[in-house]
């Protein structure tokens, strides 16, 4: 669980300091590496909010494209894992 907390400061923390596909690069291990890993959606809507690009698809003025690849690797990676570790 101490893992969990310690690689979801180091996840919100890129969020601010690294490049996007490094951001994407952490979350990709995060939903391989823990069960669940629903902070994905968070951090892909904190991108949106601080850099959303302009021209993409919106919801309330902000851009919904880091919170749907979130998603999208969530159900990936737990689809993924269930079929690797069964």
């Amino acid at each position: 669980m101490m893992k969990r907390v310690v690689f979801d400061i180091l996840l919100f923390g890129s969020v601010f300091f690294v490049p996007w596909w490094g951001v994407f690069a952490l979350a990709l291990y995060g939903a391989w590496r823990f069960s669940f890993y629903y902070e994905i959606l968070i951090a892909g809507f904190c991108l949106d909010i601080l850099y959303g690009a302009t021209g993409m698809p919106f919801i309330f003025g902000f851009g919904v494209l880091g919170m749907v690849c979130g998603a999208a690797m969530l159900l990936v990676f737990e689809r993924v894992k269930q079929e690797v570790r069964s």
